[in-house]
């Protein structure tokens, strides 16, 4: 049945009292019918009468007949059969119209196209009532590295999470580091390189660890320079049943817009979360920090070009590494440079954290070698911050 059709019929049996208005929304319907619901949700006074005065006679007659001749003895559950439809006809006008585009030569954002195919699959569940909605048993998805797991549970689930260091202090290791534990677990890992090639990654996968023949197949690489709506489309492609997105790093994604601005680095922090959560994936996003860091413990404020991080990311953590940057020693002394060692910082847990402490903001000191990376293990308590 089409969207018309089907418009007729859900608008005459409000008019014959069988469908309430407040189940249905305008913009379900097709016009005139979408302007008629929502002139009566707006006016709770209304009558035929001054249906007929705003719209004319002839649309609310054809509803009438429609409504009455759809008499089944099937209870229809018409509000829902009516969002099933809107829906698949919004999502074909999408589909069309890109098609048409690209037949045009034109260019189509990935991206959109994804959030449409996720509305599609999942076109009963725009709004669900509570009873009918079970509590989510995963919150926290294990990262098999002791000290994210012991301390903080692990990644968020369908979330971002991300990860702000200064160059050279080991992001790229901690990944390939998180990467290697995944798969060892018998997971699958989809990482993005925008900084080294696909055989540069995997020689950094294999000073940390040796991995088996099936272990390497389950860990996929994309290393071509993407945007980030091209990430997120890829990732739709390959992410199923995959244990986490990796992402190396924020500021070296392809923009969309061909510039490196707060806005474009907003809209990549965005549509990152966006693809965690449709795709059901955690996303661990590397980012660079600010130039206004130096030398200190770094904070929320330091991550690179824009604010949004800190409302989108649902777990922020940052790499504190004196080792290898000696003037990042921290002149407070509340983070000592320790021979072998260094920091995991967390300054953000939206659904908290195991560490034992009383703010949301710890240390972890964790072993570090220059040839393998970061160790198995942290210390046996964390560093409370301020």
């Amino acid at each position: 049945m089409r969207l018309e059709e089907l418009s007729e019929i859900v608008f005459g049996k409000i008019l014959d009292g069988s469908v309430l208005p407040a189940a249905i929304s305008p913009g379900d319907l097709a016009e005139p019918y979408s302007g008629m619901v929502a002139y009566i949700k707006k006016n709770p006074h209304w009558t035929p009468e001054s249906l007929v005065q705003e719209f004319g006679l002839y649309a609310i007659e054809r509803a009438r007949i429609a409504a009455a001749s759809s008499e089944s003895p099937i209870d229809i559950d018409w509000p829902l059969l009516l969002r099933r439809t809107a829906v698949m006809h919004r999502v074909g006008k999408r589909y069309a119209a890109a098609a048409d585009s690209l037949m045009h030569g034109d260019s189509v954002d990935p991206a959109i196209l994804i959030q449409e195919a996720y509305h599609l699959a999942n076109i009963d569940s725009v709004v669900r009532h509570g009873n009918e909605i079970e509590p989510a048993s995963i919150v926290l998805r294990p990262s098999f590295w002791q000290p994210i797991d012991r301390f903080v549970g692990g990644y968020p689930d369908a979330s971002l999470t991300i990860v702000g260091a200064t160059p050279g202090t080991g992001k790229t290791t901690l990944l390939a580091k998180l990467a290697v534990e995944a798969v060892k677990n018998e997971k699958k890992v989809l990482l993005f390189t925008m900084e080294m090639t696909a055989p540069q990654l995997m020689k950094r996968v294999h000073e940390i660890a040796t991995l088996t023949d099936a272990e390497r197949g389950r860990l996929a690489i994309c290393d071509d320079m993407l945007s980030p709506s091209e990430v997120a489309a890829v990732a739709a492609k390959y992410a199923q049943d995959v244990h986490f997105i990796g992402i190396d790093f924020a500021e070296l994604m392809r923009r969309d817009d061909g510039f490196s601005s707060e806005s474009s680095m907003a809209a990549v922090y965005l549509t990152m979360q966006q693809t965690a959560k449709i795709l059901r994936v955690p996303v661990v996003l590397l980012s660079q920090l600010n130039r206004e860091y130096v030398g200190k413990l770094p904070d929320l404020q330091h991550l690179r070009y824009t604010g949004v991080a800190e409302i989108v990311g649902s777990l922020i953590m940052f790499i504190y590494n004196p080792n290898l940057v000696p003037n990042m020693a921290d002149t407070s002394g509340a983070l000592p440079q320790v021979p072998g060692k260094g920091y995991i910082i967390v300054r953000k847990t939206k659904f908290g954290h195991k560490a034992g402490v009383n703010t949301n903001s710890f240390a972890v000191l964790v072993d570090w070698d220059g040839a393998t990376g970061w160790g198995d293990r942290a210390g046996a308590a964390p560093f409370s911050l301020a």
